[in-house]
Protein backbone atom coordinates (compact mmCIF):
# COMPACT_ATOMS: atom_id res chain seq x y z
CA UNK A 1 0.00 0.00 0.00
CA UNK A 2 1.78 2.94 -0.85
CA UNK A 3 1.79 6.02 1.71
CA UNK A 4 -0.78 8.77 1.61
CA UNK A 5 -0.64 12.57 2.26
CA UNK A 6 -2.21 13.65 5.83
CA UNK A 7 -2.47 17.47 6.32
CA UNK A 8 -2.56 17.50 10.07
CA UNK A 9 0.45 18.16 12.58
CA UNK A 10 2.12 15.86 14.83
CA UNK A 11 3.69 19.08 16.65
CA UNK A 12 2.36 20.99 19.74
CA UNK A 13 -0.93 22.96 19.03
CA UNK A 14 0.08 26.77 17.90
CA UNK A 15 -0.11 29.28 20.89
CA UNK A 16 -3.42 30.64 18.83
CA UNK A 17 -5.15 27.53 19.90
CA UNK A 18 -4.60 27.66 23.34
CA UNK A 19 -7.25 31.00 24.58
CA UNK A 20 -10.43 28.78 24.98
CA UNK A 21 -8.68 26.60 26.93
CA UNK A 22 -6.49 29.08 29.43
CA UNK A 23 -9.94 30.99 29.97
CA UNK A 24 -11.73 27.68 30.74
CA UNK A 25 -8.79 26.49 32.98
CA UNK A 26 -8.83 29.92 34.69
CA UNK A 27 -12.78 30.19 34.97
CA UNK A 28 -12.94 26.52 36.41
CA UNK A 29 -9.90 27.04 39.05
CA UNK A 30 -11.06 30.22 40.53
CA UNK A 31 -14.77 28.82 40.78
CA UNK A 32 -12.93 25.77 42.64
CA UNK A 33 -10.36 28.05 44.91
CA UNK A 34 -13.80 30.35 45.94
CA UNK A 35 -15.43 27.15 47.32
CA UNK A 36 -12.72 25.89 48.97
CA UNK A 37 -12.47 29.40 50.68
CA UNK A 38 -16.00 29.60 51.65
CA UNK A 39 -15.79 26.19 52.72
CA UNK A 40 -12.74 26.16 54.45
CA UNK A 41 -14.04 29.15 56.80
CA UNK A 42 -17.18 27.38 57.31
CA UNK A 43 -15.21 24.14 58.85
CA UNK A 44 -12.63 25.93 60.15
CA UNK A 45 -10.30 24.25 57.84
CA UNK A 46 -6.59 25.10 57.58
CA UNK A 47 -6.47 22.66 55.07
CA UNK A 48 -9.10 23.75 53.00
CA UNK A 49 -7.24 27.15 53.08
CA UNK A 50 -3.97 25.58 52.27
CA UNK A 51 -5.66 24.01 49.49
CA UNK A 52 -7.51 26.87 48.16
CA UNK A 53 -3.94 28.91 48.57
CA UNK A 54 -2.24 25.97 46.12
CA UNK A 55 -4.86 25.95 43.60
CA UNK A 56 -5.17 30.06 43.57
CA UNK A 57 -0.80 29.93 42.70
CA UNK A 58 -2.12 27.46 40.00
CA UNK A 59 -4.85 30.33 38.92
CA UNK A 60 -2.08 32.89 39.29
CA UNK A 61 0.28 30.25 36.99
CA UNK A 62 -2.40 30.28 34.14
CA UNK A 63 -1.97 33.81 33.99
CA UNK A 64 1.51 34.12 33.99
CA UNK A 65 1.66 31.60 31.21
CA UNK A 66 -1.30 33.20 29.37
CA UNK A 67 0.42 36.63 29.38
CA UNK A 68 3.52 35.04 28.65
CA UNK A 69 2.29 33.25 25.10
CA UNK A 70 0.62 36.80 24.62
CA UNK A 71 3.91 38.61 24.73
CA UNK A 72 5.76 36.17 23.42
CA UNK A 73 4.06 36.53 19.74
CA UNK A 74 5.53 39.94 19.95
CA UNK A 75 7.85 41.27 16.58
CA UNK A 76 11.13 41.74 16.77
CA UNK A 77 12.11 45.75 17.20
CA UNK A 78 15.63 47.56 16.86
CA UNK A 79 15.85 47.71 20.64
CA UNK A 80 14.43 43.78 21.40
CA UNK A 81 16.15 41.99 18.47
CA UNK A 82 14.29 38.71 18.92
CA UNK A 83 10.90 40.30 20.85
CA UNK A 84 9.11 38.95 23.92
CA UNK A 85 9.54 35.42 22.72
CA UNK A 86 12.14 34.72 26.22
CA UNK A 87 8.80 35.58 28.37
CA UNK A 88 7.89 32.40 29.24
CA UNK A 89 11.20 32.16 31.43
CA UNK A 90 10.57 34.77 33.46
CA UNK A 91 6.35 33.82 33.98
CA UNK A 92 8.22 30.54 34.86
CA UNK A 93 10.34 31.87 37.26
CA UNK A 94 7.48 34.46 38.76
CA UNK A 95 5.39 31.17 39.69
CA UNK A 96 8.27 29.31 41.68
CA UNK A 97 8.33 32.20 43.43
CA UNK A 98 4.80 33.01 44.26
CA UNK A 99 4.61 29.33 45.01
CA UNK A 100 7.56 29.79 47.26
CA UNK A 101 5.42 32.63 49.06
CA UNK A 102 2.65 30.48 49.07
CA UNK A 103 4.35 27.53 50.58
CA UNK A 104 5.63 30.17 53.66
CA UNK A 105 2.40 31.81 54.36
CA UNK A 106 1.21 28.29 54.98
CA UNK A 107 3.98 27.33 56.85
CA UNK A 108 3.74 30.27 58.67
CA UNK A 109 0.04 29.80 59.88
CA UNK A 110 0.40 25.98 60.70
Amino acid sequence: MPPTEHSHSHGPPEPEQFGAAFAIGVALNVVYVVAQIVFGLAAHSLALLADAGHNFGDVLGLLLAWGAIYLGKTRATPRRTYGLGRSSILAALANAILLLLAVGGITWEA
